[in-house]
């Protein structure tokens, strides 16, 4: 298992895959508080840029995940063929997050691919532009 400091500005990729008409689905671990829309996610080995979308929830397990304020969300509905499996579903997610291990939709820039896994990512939070509008003499 990959592991991070709780100073650490960077992710550890621990999977990605793809799901049709979401996107890239990025299952990091990460010691801040939520990661924002439009956050890049910059691969220490190759360069590549990601731009976080939304964190993903899972409607059944809701309850018991962590929130994190300013996050965009995005909710995702599965259904199980029984109430055993829903509560191994519920019990891997508490366990992830326990481990600081979330799930965020992204959208690769200038390129198609997804992050590899054990890649190590360099978050780079959107800038907020300050605008001075007074005039100086």
């Amino acid at each position: 298992m990959f592991n991070l400091s709780d100073e650490s500005k960077e992710t550890i990729t621990i999977d990605s895959f793809e799901i049709n008409e979401v996107g890239i689905i990025l299952e990091l671990q990460h010691y801040e508080n939520g990661i924002i829309k439009n956050t890049e996610l910059v691969s220490k080995s190759t360069g590549k840029v990601w731009k976080v979308i939304a964190r993903l929830l899972y409607d059944h397990a809701v309850q018991f995940q962590r929130i994190f304020a300013g996050e965009a969300k995005e909710f995702i509905l599965i259904g199980f063929e029984s109430t055993a499996l829903l509560q191994e579903s519920i019990d891997r997610i508490k366990d992830k997050e326990s481990r600081n291990i979330f799930r965020y939709i992204l959208e690769p820039v200038n390129h198609l691919e997804k992050p590899a896994i054990g890649d190590t990512l360099t978050i780079v939070k959107p800038v907020k532009r300050q605008f001075n509008l007074m005039k100086t003499r």
